[in-house]
């Protein structure tokens, strides 16, 4: 099977110009919109709660690992340490500013949460003030620097390190239950290590990976599972270490996570425009996620706000940037073309 789109505009599903993959664009995308409003709506709809939290993190996993190619220090720094820094100084700043207050020992404050990767600040935390969404970035370099002994220790044989990814996710698991939270969030890279292991192994065998996808009925099948599991089991939620039933949140997010996938690879395949929006939005995820975490941080809203609207309203909000970058690609090209 052809994994590349030869020509623009193509809808194979497998490519979105050189280096990227349409699907997994796709995929990035919808999940990360699909958090933006979950963490307005919260519990109002609690099978969407429940399916977010099973599949959200993991899809950004699975792409991780499909993308794989070793760790590289300078990159993650730059990707993901520098805006989770930056996001922590300019939320201080901004309640600083807007409460009037100057806290003396508040640049070693912050020093300290970058350095431990933490997002709770016992400064304003009973003023509400935090930017919990952003453990996200910290989390994910902890989960490829893992990944990376998973890889060192098990080499080229991808038997080997799927035991080891199961073996690090139980412990993790375990450390998560014990009710410990360790800096940059290591404990729930390591509970969650095996989906950059399921997305290493699919880049490996993506022909046959495929082959699952394009079976449309593959997404009904796997969602009813996942409610039939979450029913008799419960679901899993990593940013409060949430693991019932201990191993079997593997299962569970595996399945939401095909969801998407499957759901993704169809769009990619069949619907053309909503294809080239979503993988924008895949592309740029984490500038959206940025300007989520400033949106929730900063911005208050009154309990007779229509939830509904807030939704339509944050998701608008954190794609502004996306709108930015795509306006001034556009001006560029333009420029050039004159």
């Amino acid at each position: 099977m052809d994994t590349k789109l030869q020509t623009k505009g193509s809808t194979t599903g497998l490519a979105e110009g050189a280096g990227r993959i349409a699907y997994l664009d796709v995929a990035r995308g919808l999940t990360m919109l699909m958090i933006v409003v979950f963490h307005v709506l919260g519990e109002t709809s609690l099978v969407y709660h429940r399916f977010v939290v099973t599949m959200g993190l993991q899809v950004f996993l699975f792409v991780s690992g499909f993308f794989y190619r070793g760790f590289h220090l300078k990159k993650n720094l730059l990707k993901l340490v520098l805006p989770y820094a930056l996001l922590l100084v300019a939320v201080r700043v901004y309640w600083d500013v807007a409460l009037r207050i100057a806290w003396p020992g508040q640049v070693l404050e912050i020093v300290k949460q970058i350095v431990l990767g933490y997002t709770i600040d016992p400064l304003w935390q009973g003023n509400g003030f935090y930017v919990g969404i952003a453990w996200f970035l910290p989390m994910l370099v902890a989960s490829r620097l893992v990944y990376w002994f998973v890889c060192e220790l098990g080499k080229d044989n991808y038997a080997m390190r799927g035991v080891l990814a199961v073996l690090v996710s139980c412990a993790g698991v375990v450390i998560g239950n014990q009710g410990i939270r360790l800096p940059w969030s290591l404990d729930v890279a390591m509970a969650t290590i095996f989906f950059m292991y399921l997305g290493d192994f699919t880049r490996r065998y993506q022909d046959k990976v495929m082959e699952i996808l394009e079976k449309p009925w593959i997404f009904l099948a796997a969602f009813v599972t996942w409610g039939v599991l979450v029913h008799c089991f419960g679901y899993s939620e990593l940013a409060i270490r949430s693991y019932p039933y201990g191993m079997t949140f593997l299962l569970v997010s595996a399945l939401s996570m095909g969801v998407v996938l499957a759901v993704s690879y169809m769009i990619s395949c069949h619907l053309r425009h909503v294809t080239k929006a979503l993988c924008v939005a895949g592309k740029y995820s984490f500038a959206i996620l940025c300007a989520h975490v400033l949106d929730k941080s900063c911005l208050v809203h009154s309990a007779e706000t229509n939830i509904f609207l807030l939704a339509v309203w944050e998701l608008f909000l954190a794609c502004v940037p996306v709108f930015v970058i795509c306006f001034y690609r556009w001006a560029k090209r333009k420029g050039n073309r004159g």
